[in-house]
């Protein structure tokens, strides 16, 4: 199963606005006369760090969490109501696991997820992209050269428990209104601490286009819940 979650700022419900979106796959590969299933993921868990991490963060973040067909990927860039996406699933060097109408597996070809994501101009407003999910450097290239200007991958095999520890880091951080680049930097040196974890787990995570200055921050503006305060001052 594949799932895509959509993220903005300011936004009142979990399914509407401009904020997070989040997509996973781990449906079975359908092959002629055979099924070859592909190694499950625990979507339940992962959104549960995403809503943690923005409920936390004591800011107004909405986030809708669908199904990552390419229908809905498409209808959610087109309604514009999102400046982030996190897709949880499968990666290939070539291609994407989507999900197809039953459940399975749907691989669409990076160069084919690139023309439907700049078609009409269809990703304005879309600042973040996070491919999480093993193997992603190609898509994520793929990605920055539709557009995207801040783009998080990785182009090696990821422990479950590194990209936890990082989508826990990042979004956290984003979310009370970090820049993507510090963001990106307090994650990796989650991992890094992260109990039981090697180190070098942290060094496979990338932020895309290298070189850029990835001094964005994309949730500043998002208002803080009702209940929630400033902290207090610093002691001189």
């Amino acid at each position: 199963m594949s799932r895509c979650s959509f993220c903005r700022r300011a936004a009142p419900s979990l399914r509407s606005g401009r904020g997070v979106g989040s997509a996973c796959s781990t449906r079975p590969l359908c092959v002629p006369h055979t099924i070859v299933p592909l190694e499950p993921i625990d979507l339940d868990a992962e959104v549960a760090l995403l809503k943690r991490s923005l409920r936390e963060s004591g800011r107004r973040v909405c986030a809708s969490y669908e199904v990552a067909t390419v229908d809905n990927f498409r209808s959610l860039l087109t309604l514009g109501r999102f400046n982030a996406v996190h897709f949880s699933g499968h990666g290939h060097p070539h291609s994407l696991a989507f999900e197809d109408g039953c459940g399975a597996a749907h691989f669409v070809d990076l160069g084919q997820l690139r023309r439907l994501m700049n078609a009409g101009d269809g990703h304005a407003g879309v600042q973040l992209v996070f491919v999480n999910c093993c193997y992603s450097a190609v898509a994520a290239a793929n990605f920055v050269d539709a557009g995207i200007p801040h783009v998080i991958a990785s182009p090696l095999r990821l422990r479950d428990r590194a990209a936890a520890a990082f989508t826990r880091g990042f979004y956290l951080s984003l979310a009370v209104g970090k820049t993507v680049a510090d963001a990106f930097s307090i994650a990796k040196e989650s991992v890094r601490c992260a109990p039981k974890m090697d180190p070098a787990e942290a060094d496979k995570f990338v932020l895309l286009p290298a070189g850029a200055p990835h001094d964005a921050t994309i949730f500043a503006d998002a208002p803080r819940r009702i209940g929630t305060a400033d902290p207090p001052p610093a002691v001189p």
